[in-house]
This record gives structure tokens, sequence and C-alpha cells, in this order.
């Protein structure tokens, strides 16, 4: 008969099974000082890559003010709802991205990423350009935003945009509710190298559209912006974001994240279904334990 420490055991080895890679970025906007201007980076390139809370003037502005996705007291998110969308707005920057992984890799081409984020639009739905993230240079833009305004979510690549495809706007559309995005691309495949996946609070991680992009690496440049565009700050994402995360390898497909990754990112963003379902587990498990243990002393 299996001991109690076996079934935690057990139990803990399956929920280990979701760990994740760590991102090369993370942002959750949750520092417990309301006030301040700095979005701290709890990725591996750590405060090299901190950002900074801009208004619509480029000016540092405490913005990280309003309730996260969990909705639980501590979580907190990047609030842009002061913005227009695609019109002027603030933005998180961090300047020194191409410094960052050329320290952490020896080089600023990047083989495969992924980019996810949850995003709430407060008033209009996601639409005319609004960027959500943005990594620009002159050769090498790489940005999510509205694919023009039909609804559409687009990726920037180089030159190349590939796109959700003609109709496909219902996953990104929604107006005060939070929704998940995720972008993957791995350049060392020649073609369907492009996916987009959505996900929302009661929603699991699927996957929208596949396209493809014809560039072999990107060589990314300095800047990093989520909720606007580089430079005029005049493509403004209006609404929260929150749980930025990127994830890239210079080397080989390890950038991307799977379906199932992704999900458990999702997922680990709402911690009351979650809860409930490790309590219900857990309790299963003892429930069971101890019947086991009155059926085998009879």
């Amino acid at each position: 008969m299996k001991s109690l420490p076996s079934i935690l055991l057990v139990l803990g080895t399956a929920l280990g099974l979701n760990a994740q890679t760590t991102p090369f970025i993370h942002y959750t906007f949750n520092d417990a000082n309301t006030s301040t201007t700095t979005a701290t980076n709890s990725g591996s390139s750590g405060a090299a890559l901190n950002g900074v809370f801009v208004n619509s003037a480029g000016t540092p502005t405490a913005l990280q003010n309003v309730t996260g996705v969990s909705g639980k007291a501590g979580d907190y998110a990047f609030n842009n709802s002061a913005a227009t969308m695609s019109g002027a707005g603030g933005a998180v920057t961090a300047s020194n991205l191409r410094d960052a992984l050329s320290n952490a890799y020896g080089t600023t081409l990047v083989e495969s990423y992924t980019i996810s984020m949850w995003y709430y639009s407060t008033d209009v739905a996601l639409s005319n350009s609004a960027r959500l993230m943005a990594i620009t240079g002159t050769a090498n833009p790489v940005d999510i935003r509205n694919y023009i305004s039909d609804g559409r979510v687009a990726t920037t690549l180089g030159e190349e945009t590939p796109n959700t495809g003609s109709g496909v706007s219902t996953p990104y559309a929604a107006v005060g509710e939070w929704l998940y995005i995720a972008v993957t691309v791995d350049l060392t495949q020649p073609s369907s190298n492009v996916k987009f996946y959505a996900g929302s609070t009661e929603d699991a991680v699927s996957l929208v559209a596949t396209s493809s992009v014809g560039a072999s690496n990107m060589n990314i440049s300095s800047t990093l912006r989520i909720g606007n565009y580089i430079g005029t700050l005049s493509n403004a994402f209006e609404g929260y974001i929150d749980d930025f995360q990127l994830h890239l390898s210079t080397t080989n497909a390890s950038g991307v994240l799977s379906q199932a990754q992704l999900e458990n990112i999702r997922a680990s963003a709402i911690p009351e279904p979650r809860e409930s379902a490790l309590i219900f587990l857990f309790g299963g498990a003892l429930v069971a334990f101890f019947y086991k243990r009155a059926f085998c002393r009879r």
C-alpha cells in the first residue's frame, strides 16, 4: 500500500511537468510600490532590461496602478487606459534590448521567439494598428498589433507582415475583459513558422492561425516598447496589459513555446480556478488514501 508521502510525491511530480523555461524578459507589473515608474524585469536578463513607464510625452509616470488579471490584492497591471486607441498614449520602454541580448548570448541574431501577454481593452476593441508591443529598427522591426482596421492581428518581422488571415478577429476583439495572446516565431523552419494563439480567463489557449515568414533570423534592435510604438508614441493600445513575457533562442527553435506551455502560463495568471483544482486533486488523493487504508484494515 502506498503511503501518503508517496501520493504527495506522485502529485508533486505531475505538477512539475508543467514547469516553464525562464523568459528572457518578464514584466509581471506587480511591484508593491504603485508609485514606481520602473517596470521590474524578473526574466533572465535581469535589471539590465527593467522598463520605464512613460506617458504620451515620454515622461516617466506611475502607470502600474490597476488590478491585474487575477483580480487579487497585490496583482497589478500596466494602466494605459488614458491613451486613445492607435492615438497618443503611454508605454513601457526598455531601451537597451540589443546590448542585453549581445551581453547574454554574444549575438543579436534571434532564431526563434515567443511573445505573450494579457490585455484588456477598456473602451473600444483593439483596432487601427494599435501596438500591443514593438521592437523597432530600420531593417528589422518586430511588433504585435491590430492589422489595419479589420480586426485581424499581425506581427511584423522585417519587411514582412504575417497575420491571422481574413475574418479571424473574434478571439482578440472583446472589450471589458482580459484576453491572452501569444505569437510564436520559428525561423529555423522555412514555412508555417508563425503561430497565433488566444485565450481568456474562461477559455484555454487555442491555435488561432498559422502563417509564414521568409526570414532566417532576426537582428534585434535596441528598444522594446509595450503598449505603443517607438518614437512618436502615436499608436497606443488603450487599456491594460499584464504579465508580458519574451522567450527567445539565438541558436535553435527552443524559443518557441508549445501550446501546452502557453496554456500553463495562461492558467497560472488566474489562480482561483487553478487553486481550486489543486485543492480538489489533493483532497481526492487524501480521500482515496484514507479509504484504502480503512479497507485494508478490515
